[in-house]
């Protein structure tokens, strides 16, 4: 494998390159995209831990009533049922059918989670499903190990 990374797909960044034992047709390991990717994902973790510190500290300062408390609760309840019945159980297994109105308000309650589009959270949640503990996981260490190889 070469610093550009690998693209199992069919097509690599270079000639010389060769497929990684174990990785399945569409996985990046190591390279250039591999890197933003892991970039994004921090990213977004690292606002929304921002948000909560910065939402501690307000509160430390400022002190909190029902007003905040009764915000916090509802964009939990919306965050939750946008992550757990949007992006996992509609987008990502198609557990269940609703009208393309409702998909587009639990897309937008899931967004609001920062946590990728739609489409990226859906391919690597189906991508950990089938992949489980192994390389090509997205969830998994071992995906990390090998690009460091």
């Amino acid at each position: 494998m070469t610093a550009q990374g690998i693209a199992i797909d069919g097509a690599s960044n270079a000639a010389e390159e060769q497929p990684v034992e174990g990785i399945k047709p569409g996985i990046w390991v190591g390279g250039p995209l591999a890197a933003a990717y892991r970039r994004e994902y921090l990213t977004l973790s690292g606002v929304k831990w921002a948000g909560a510190i910065g939402a501690i500290i307000w509160m430390l300062v400022y002190g909190s009533g029902w007003v905040e408390w009764t915000g916090f609760l509802a964009l939990y309840i919306m965050n939750m049922l946008g992550i757990s019945l949007g992006y996992h159980r509609l987008f990502a297994h198609r557990a269940f059918k609703t009208s393309q109105a409702m998909e587009y308000i639990l897309g937008a309650m899931a967004a609001m989670v920062a946590v990728g589009s739609v489409i990226k959270w859906s391919i690597d949640h189906r991508r950990h499903h089938r992949y489980t503990d192994r390389p090509g996981d997205a969830h998994s260490p071992f995906t990390t190990a090998l690009a460091s190889r």
